[in-house]
């Protein structure tokens, strides 16, 4: 993804600014409070939605209604990426959004909003619009206080974290799925053993009952010719 362009009406500090991104870096610089956040946090509303952004804090003091729209390039193609926030009561939220491809406006509810620049993006996160992109967060945008946040996880937890910032944690959980596969392989091999090994018990028992059988015929067999040899002796 390349960014190109971002207009905010209303968004924080800014009444009305347009911001280009020319080739090569762009660097922010300015005191605190410049608004160097403010571009960037307009970047994550632009791309996500609110998420778990603050629509308070977004919206321009004063002002019932913000503006953000980004332009992008993703593999050769550009996009044009439009929300809007609307003060209603005492709370803020996501209005308008739409999409601008190929010169063709669509707009979407939030959900499929995040659904399709996801796709765009190819990032695998869910689309819940409450959430925030993990990838986004951590691998291209860190704000400071999450940084340290990162780093004073747990050792596991911060494993978590980098596993879904740079997009491998299906691989994680294909492994973990690998090795449920293998445990259940050899729990299956282990009672076919046990089953041919029963098998083969219950065939030689099989056997010895045909013998003792036959050998049981062969008697019967020798008593009713000896009951036959008497009775012909005790007519002559």
């Amino acid at each position: 993804m390349k960014l190109l362009n971002i207009d905010m009406e209303n968004l924080r500090s800014y009444r009305s600014e347009n911001v280009d991104f020319l080739e090569g870096i762009s660097l922010f610089e300015g005191d605190i409070g410049s608004g160097k956040s403010s571009i960037l946090n307009a970047i994550e509303f632009a791309l996500f939605g609110l998420g778990d952004l603050n629509g308070s804090h977004l919206i321009r003091i004063g002002e019932n209604e913000a503006k953000v729209e980004l332009e992008i390039e993703i593999n050769g193609r550009r996009f044009l990426l439009g929300r809007t926030l609307k003060r209603r009561g005492r709370g803020v939220h996501q209005d308008t959004c739409y999409i601008v491809e190929d010169g063709v406006k669509t707009e979407y509810n939030v959900t499929d909003m995040k659904k399709r620049v996801l796709q765009l993006l190819d990032f695998k996160e869910p689309s819940n619009p409450r959430s925030h992109s993990v990838i986004y967060r951590y691998a291209i945008f860190t704000p400071q206080e999450e940084m340290k946040q990162v780093l004073g996880q747990k050792p596991s937890d911060r494993k978590e974290t980098l596993r879904k910032a740079f997009g491998i944690e299906q691989y994680h959980t294909a492994a973990e799925n690998a090795t449920e596969l293998v445990t259940d392989i050899d729990v299956n091999m282990q009672v076919l053993k046990r089953s041919e090994k029963e098998i083969e018990s219950i065939k030689k028992k099989i056997e010895e009952e045909n013998k003792l059988i036959a050998e049981l015929d062969e008697k019967i067999t020798e008593t009713k010719e000896e009951q036959e040899t008497l009775i012909q002796n005790k007519k002559a």
